[in-house]
């Protein structure tokens, strides 16, 4: 049976592709919703086996950061089993300008009931600040339409003031 998702995109001009970003990333996540969704894997390319601990850490934002042939041009994965998630920070920096981007598929039965919307929005929020974000999106599948219907519309100028 396939899971509901919330899948959300973040497109940013800021490079993301520093340490700086890299750890601010990696406490953001580990804190998310109380720690719900740290991953348990990470990696560049798929399969994505590196298991996600603090001891990986160093090699982790070395990874994100590398830069070659003079240019960073990074996509490092992220997976979790339970609840469900699937992540992706793309990093660049090169000769032609492109938007960096962060974006993920959340296990959208997380966020079901009284305070899902909430939390589901305050997760949104904190990507947003977090990347610099000059546009966003999410959507959810129709399995749970408590939340589908209910997905944030962000006035992005509003949450980009109001977190800045």
């Amino acid at each position: 049976m396939k899971k509901s998702l919330i899948t959300a995109h973040f497109w940013t001009e800021q490079q993301l592709g520093t340490a700086e970003k890299a750890t601010s990333f990696l406490s953001l996540i580990k804190k998310l919703d109380g720690g719900k969704w740290v991953p348990d894997k990470w990696g560049q390319f798929e399969p994505i086996k590196d298991v996600f601990v603090q001891d990986n850490e160093a090699r982790l934002v070395r990874e994100w950061t590398e830069e070659r042939h003079g240019r960073i041009s990074n996509s490092i994965l992220f997976t979790k089993r339970k609840p469900s998630l699937f992540m992706d920070v793309t990093c660049w920096r090169g000769r032609v300008p492109d938007l960096n981007y962060l974006w993920f598929d959340m296990d959208a039965s997380e966020f079901v009931g009284a305070e899902g919307i909430d939390r589901l929005t305050r997760t949104i929020t904190q990507f947003i600040s977090w990347s610099g974000a000059v546009y966003a999106t999410a959507f959810a599948c129709d399995d749970y339409p408590e939340v589908a219907c209910r997905v944030p519309k962000f006035d992005l100028r509003q949450t980009i003031n109001s977190t800045a």
